[in-house]
């Protein structure tokens, strides 16, 4: 009989089903819409599985789900979902390179400012940034351009009660000031310095924010 299958090949062949369809009909809303929802449940199916996400990206579903997102403006799932994907911490892996940066940080960025108030898209957006100012040096001019400090200090005050985006937005404005002194410039004029202070005062400490910026 044939040998059992690794967690790679089928993790593989399940990303395979989802986004072949997805980058043959790229203009049909349900079927884009599907295979969102359908990227982020195999990320929370499969937790154990630490190439999931670079096998996401390496079959061009960064790309895939940039173009629903732009497809699906108005639809809150999918852009939690891309928000999720980009936000996921395996992009930390240094095999993960095709991630479309600028486009993925315009996309985030459009997406928390489409949904200021969603927990979901403040939270994972906040999560997506930190990772894009960590991953290429080339992102730090485009999140200089776009004001990215900016949205995540207001989700952050829009959303003061929520301890997700509290620490997602403090550990992405720590991560941007620990990145390049221009954007720690920007975050502290935008009043990152106090959002991360009224975070601390209201919930505390949480594991991945230490309030600084």
């Amino acid at each position: 009989g044939a040998g059992k299958m690794s967690t790679r090949e089928a993790s593989r062949m399940m990303v395979d089903a989802v986004l072949t369809p997805m980058q043959d009909f790229r203009a049909h809303l349900g079927l884009q819409r599907w295979g969102c929802l359908a990227l982020v449940a195999l990320l929370e199916v499969r937790p154990d599985d630490e190439s999931m996400v670079a096998t996401i990206v390496a079959s061009g579903g960064i790309s895939a789900l940039l173009g629903a997102m732009s497809l699906m403006k108005d639809d809150e799932d999918v852009q939690a979902a891309g928000c999720g994907v980009l936000g996921n911490s395996q992009i930390f892996d240094p095999s993960i390179v095709r991630l479309n940066g600028t486009a993925s940080i315009v996309a985030v960025l459009s997406a928390m400012d489409a949904f200021p108030r969603s927990e979901r898209v403040s939270g994972l957006g906040s999560l997506a940034m930190a990772n894009l100012v960590y991953k290429d040096d080339s992102n730090v001019e485009v999140i200089l351009e776009r004001h990215g400090s900016g949205r995540i200090i207001r989700a952050m005050h829009n959303l003061g009660s929520s301890v997700q985006v509290q620490a997602a937005g403090s550990w992405a404005l720590a991560a941007m000031a620990g990145k390049n002194e221009d954007l720690r410039e920007q975050a502290l004029a935008d009043g990152a310095a106090e959002a991360c202070e009224a975070a601390i005062s209201r919930h505390g400490k949480h594991e991945g924010e230490d309030g600084s910026a």
